[in-house]
């Protein structure tokens, strides 16, 4: 599976209710240093993970800063159990 596989696509709780889109990925590395994906970020807004300065540690001009800010709302991260991307089957973990 590619990043492009599930970026951009909609994700899903696990009662099937709308959380977002996907936005990023998060992964930490398996034993043999492959990466495992754990969780997803999820955003209402498409586009505001694309500006980059989302991070805390990230700053620019005060008006892109207001904007990503308001379009960032609602981001969350939620655990790769717990979600189902896109009209796939809900499956209960990266590796099942």
């Amino acid at each position: 599976m590619r990043a492009s596989d599930l970026i951009g696509h909609p994700a899903y709780d696990r009662a099937g209710r709308p959380l977002g889109t996907v936005v990023d990925l998060v992964a930490e590395p398996e034993p043999d240093g492959m990466p495992r994906v754990v969780a997803v970020v999820v955003n209402p807004h498409w586009h505001a993970r694309l500006f980059g300065n989302v991070r805390d540690e990230a700053h620019g001009p005060w008006l892109l800063e207001q904007v990503t800010k308001g379009l960032s709302r609602g981001m969350r991260t939620v655990r790769w159990n717990d979600v189902r991307i896109g009209d796939r089957p809900f499956r209960g973990g990266a590796g099942s």
